[in-house]
């Protein structure tokens, strides 16, 4: 099996790093830089912004991802296809890890579990657990005794 190819994100610095190497000043790079990013890259991170700034949203789903960008849901799915993951499966990942991130502060120890679990989107306590548990290979409250100094590694 041959190595997987990079990501778009992994292109782009790849891209960049040789137009510095290459003398370029940073106006010019960026200006060349923008015009070889695809169309697809650029709505990758609009997507994912847009991920990030409504986590704690219950809602957030791919079809309200679109209308608030004014793409279509298909579209949507193809530029994660690059990915090589779903819209929604990087909703879920991005929630599990600010969860996880959240379980092992300090400055958290007084929400409960589920405070931060509603707080980062899951509806559910026992949605949340199963998926944390698959995610992490523990139990929120594993993690939180563990103080979130775990090998984030397990389950990827």
């Amino acid at each position: 099996m041959g190595r997987p190819a990079p990501s778009s994100s992994t292109r782009v610095t790849a891209t960049l790093t040789a137009m510095r190497y290459a003398g370029l000043r940073w106006q010019r790079a960026e200006w060349l830089l923008w015009a070889l990013i695809p169309l697809a890259v650029y709505h990758l991170h609009r997507i994912k912004s847009a991920i990030d700034q409504r986590l704690h949203d219950p809602a957030l789903n791919v079809g309200m991802l679109a209308r608030d960008l004014g793409i279509s849901a298909t579209h949507l799915h193809r530029v994660f296809k690059a990915e090589s993951t779903t819209a929604a499966r990087y909703i879920l990942e991005r929630r599990l890890e600010a969860c996880a991130a959240d379980l092992g502060s300090p400055q958290h120890r007084a929400r409960t579990i589920t405070e931060i679990a509603v707080r980062h989107g899951f509806g559910s306590s026992s949605h949340f657990s199963r998926a944390f548990r698959a995610r992490f290979g523990m139990t929120p409250q594993q993690w939180r005794r563990a103080g979130g100094m775990v090998d984030t590694d397990v389950g990827a």
